[in-house]
């Protein structure tokens, strides 16, 4: 919805006399500008869906292409590593799937920025372009980007 800009027109500029012009006071402010900004309907949010976290028991050692569990719901993955984990890949989505890694453990969870032994749709791109360890019961959020066709790291635990 436009503000209505009729008040505003009806302002005048001063000449730089300070002789002619519109005052500009409290009354002007609250009629030309917070008046209609009160009568504005409230902003448009977006919901995303969540769905329920899955529990991810992990050997230690590689994984290429994780799986994300079906549906198109945000998911929280419950990292539990039994040892090192690297992971160079997630398994390619719908264009802009979101889901939150979370490392359950005490071990070391890496995230390889486009590791060659990931297929090119599943390769993960990291914040600066350099592998990111998940901290201990850190939360690390990765969205698919389709036009790429990578995983983006979009925040850091």
């Amino acid at each position: 919805m436009a503000i209505n800009r009729a008040p505003w027109t009806a302002l005048v500029d001063d000449d730089g006399s300070n002789l002619v012009g519109s005052v500009w006071n409290k009354a002007a402010i609250k009629t030309v500008l917070l008046d209609p900004i009160d009568a504005m309907p409230p902003p448009v949010l977006t919901t995303l869906r969540y769905g329920p976290s899955v529990v991810f028991p992990m050997a230690a050692g590689a994984y290429n292409a994780l799986r994300p569990p079906a549906g198109d719901q945000s998911v929280l993955w419950q990292l539990q590593p039994a040892g090192t984990v690297t992971i160079n890949g997630i398994l390619a989505e719908a264009d802009q799937a979101q889901h939150f890694l979370f490392n359950q453990s005490g071990q070391i969870c890496t995230i390889v920025n486009q590791s060659a032994s990931a297929a090119a749709g599943n390769q993960i791109i990291c914040p600066g372009l350099t592998n990111y360890t998940i901290p201990v019961y850190g939360v690390v959020p990765v969205i698919y980007v389709a036009a790429l066709p990578v995983w983006l790291v979009v925040g850091k635990a």
